[in-house]
């Protein structure tokens, strides 16, 4: 059984997401997508999400370009059956910020 250590990092990779603005003046984004296709389920759903959104952008001409990850969020939701997909816009940091 392979366990990759960063799976259990990200506890402060979202607390520095969320005061990414507040520290730093800029606005910052964070894309998740599986790894590892084919080791679990959720790689296998994963890879397929990601090569289906990757091929539908590819084929867009001059519009509908899935660039944000609202974006993929819609396409996904529209296109995907037998998935339920869920849109985090940002964990309530003060579970993880140690001022709160």
């Amino acid at each position: 059984m392979e366990l990759a250590a960063s799976q259990y990092k990200n506890c402060k990779n979202f607390t520095n997401l969320c005061f990414h603005k507040e520290d730093f003046e800029l606005d910052a984004e964070w894309h998740f997508f599986a790894t590892s296709h084919g080791k679990s389920p959720c790689d296998g759903i994963g890879g397929t999400v990601k090569r289906l959104a990757t091929r539908a952008s590819l084929q867009a001409t001059t519009s509908g370009h899935i660039l944000t990850p609202m974006q993929l969020y819609d396409f996904a939701v529209k296109n995907i059956t037998g998935i339920d997909f869920v849109y985090i816009h940002c964990i309530h940091s003060s579970l993880f910020h140690p001022s709160f």
